[in-house]
């Protein structure tokens, strides 16, 4: 009774991005984000787009102009539907299964919960259908970043969902970035270099090094205007600034929780 969408939503997704570059509306020199969100109902997904970098999502800013389209989640309405009918029948493993996912929302509120279900196993049930259908955009999400590349788009560009996990009446989750190895989780960091103050980017670990992702400004405290991806391998970072002849001496990271 879990309904296999992700797919779908990668292809859709994929798709309204693509004529939205070729239509004009989408500028690849201006993009910033991809923003994805559930309506009230949550049975679509709303795509917007910003020009602009913001951790924060101010619904209220965003006029028609920045929509660019929708894609229909409906499929989990009617597993629920199917679920309900014999809700006495379900399995008890999702007793379980969703006690563990509650664990992620002791702090923020779930954006979708049933806390107007009194029949406990239906609950459990629709919580764990939640999760599945929640793992299953991110993932299409993800997989849509990462099939760009910076040569795709002048900056890098930040695909994120909006009240699709938690309760955040503002803050976006940033699931990708357009870069190979562009997925999160994420790491927010705070880097400082000899001569630089603070700066503030996302940092991802692959299997021999890590990539720094500045959708605004850059390792050397640059004008927000700009993007940069930084990859370090070897004790190296690249790429190293233009007017820098030696390879960029040691700095220190403080991270907090993966994003």
């Amino acid at each position: 009774m879990q309904p296999n969408i992700s797919d779908l939503i990668e292809k859709k997704l994929k798709i309204i991005i693509d004529e939205a570059i070729k239509s004009g509306k989408i500028d690849s020199d201006k993009l910033r984000m991809i923003i994805i969100s559930p309506n009230k109902t949550f049975d679509l997904l709303k795509i917007t787009y910003n020009n602009e970098w913001d951790e924060y999502y101010y619904e209220a800013e965003y006029n028609d102009a920045g929509d660019l389209g929708s894609i229909s989640i409906s499929q989990w309405l009617d597993a629920a539907d199917t679920a309900f009918e014999v809700r006495d029948e379900l399995d008890s493993s999702f007793i379980d299964l969703a006690k563990e996912h509650n664990k992620k929302y002791r702090e923020v509120k779930p954006a979708l919960n049933f806390d107007h279900i009194s029949h406990k196993l239906y609950k459990d049930y629709l919580i764990c259908l939640r999760e599945e259908l929640i793992s299953q955009i991110e993932r299409a999400i993800k997989k849509v970043a990462t099939s760009y590349t910076q040569n795709d788009f002048k900056h890098v560009v930040g695909f994120v969902s909006y009240k699709l996990t938690f309760r955040k009446d503002e803050e976006v989750q940033i699931l990708g970035f357009n870069h190979p190895d562009g997925t999160g989780p994420f790491y927010n960091v705070k880097l400082s270099l000899p001569n630089t103050k603070l700066t503030y980017p996302y940092l991802k670990f692959y299997e021999s090094g890590f990539h720094l992702f500045y959708p605004e400004s850059n390792i050397y405290e640059g004008p927000e205007e700009e993007s940069n991806i930084y990859t370090a391998k070897n004790g190296q970072i690249e790429p190293p600034m233009p007017d820098e002849s030696e390879p960029l001496k040691t700095g220190q990271i403080e991270h907090s929780v993966p994003g």
